[in-house]
């Protein structure tokens, strides 16, 4: 049976156990103000809301001519430049997983994972890893979890491969990655599945969950705020486009639909999403089925208000 619901706060999607306001304010950092030689315009000037984020891989960056000091441990990189693209060319003798598109991706600690995404038409169910450290490729391979007593665990995997996935989520959570939702043809459920895989063990599985378990779709975003997942939006399997929102505690496993202030971003899917402060969440983009969008939504997780930030054009 299900374990009893304790949903969050009305007005809030933020507060948890154990989370504390000045815990969830230092989460983020915020650029200080500076000026933009280019243009001769202070930072105040430009959109408020820019974050940064710390990257000290010790991994190599392509010069500009193509050239990349290499060696058995990769490119010795010391820093990426500032404002510009940087191609990481695979170590030699490393291949580089087939193209995709529709995968999921997330970094843990010095490693990069690809999980499925469609090619060609085929969903794929591969985790493909690359390591920041050695510029190399590997294939993770996975077996079924045996582990059935940790975070509601199905023990019914068989010897079934991970599932083939496209249009799916993904994140970080304590030692492992959640897959959340996407399109799988081997899959006859309507609602929403979510995978687990362990990085420890090099194992998957399928979990429970309860609660107002949401529709089956792909195209969402999934943020982690907390120990909470917030969905937004994505297309059904009937090919309606959502702007429903949900949030499953991950403590608990239970799903809840969440309503929201009206205002909110019109029905869309390949949407991007991301958090401010964990105060914050942020929509911009995505396509219905005749646009693609450029707008951009912030809705506050404490008022569950929607709004639209001002911004102002900057030619890069």
């Amino acid at each position: 049976s299900p374990p009893p619901l304790h949903s969050p706060p009305r007005h809030s999607l933020i507060t948890s156990p154990g989370l504390k306001p000045h815990q969830i304010r230092r989460a983020s950092r915020v650029d200080p103000p500076a000026t933009d030689a280019r243009r001769g315009t202070e930072a105040s000037s430009l959109p408020s809301l820019r974050l940064t984020r710390d990257l000290d891989w010790g991994m190599g960056v392509e010069e500009e001519e193509g050239a990349i000091n290499g060696g058995e441990e990769g490119p010795g990189l010391a820093a990426a430049p500032h404002d510009r693209w940087v191609l990481l060319r695979p170590a030699q003798g490393s291949a580089r997983p087939s193209a995709r598109y529709k995968h999921a991706a997330e970094v843990v600690q010095d490693k990069l994972y690809v999980v499925g995404g469609s090619r060609n038409g085929r969903s794929l169910s591969d985790v493909q890893v690359f390591d920041f450290r050695t510029s190399k490729w590997s294939a993770l391979l996975l077996s079924p979890s045996r582990d059935s007593n940790q975070l509601n665990l199905e023990n019914n995997a068989g010897n079934q491969p991970f599932p083939a996935l496209a249009s799916h989520s993904m994140v970080k959570w304590r030692n492992m990655l959640l897959v959340v939702a996407g399109n799988s043809r081997a899959s006859t459920s309507n609602k929403v599945s979510v995978w687990f895989i362990d990085l420890e063990t090099n194992s998957w599985s399928a979990v429970d969950t309860y609660g107002k378990v949401p529709m089956a779709r792909g195209g969402q975003s999934v943020t982690l705020v907390g120990s909470r997942l917030i969905m937004f939006g994505g297309e059904d399997n009937k090919r309606r486009l959502l702007s429903d929102l949900h949030v499953l505690d991950l403590e608990t496993m239970i799903w809840e639909e969440v309503k929201t202030e009206k205002g909110g971003p019109a029905p869309r899917y390949d949407h991007s999403a991301a958090v401010y402060a964990e105060h914050y969440l942020l929509i911009f983009g995505g396509s219905s089925h005749s646009t693609c969008f450029n707008d951009l939504y912030l809705l506050d997780l404490q008022s569950l208000e929607w709004s639209q930030p001002d911004t102002l054009k900057v030619h890069i």
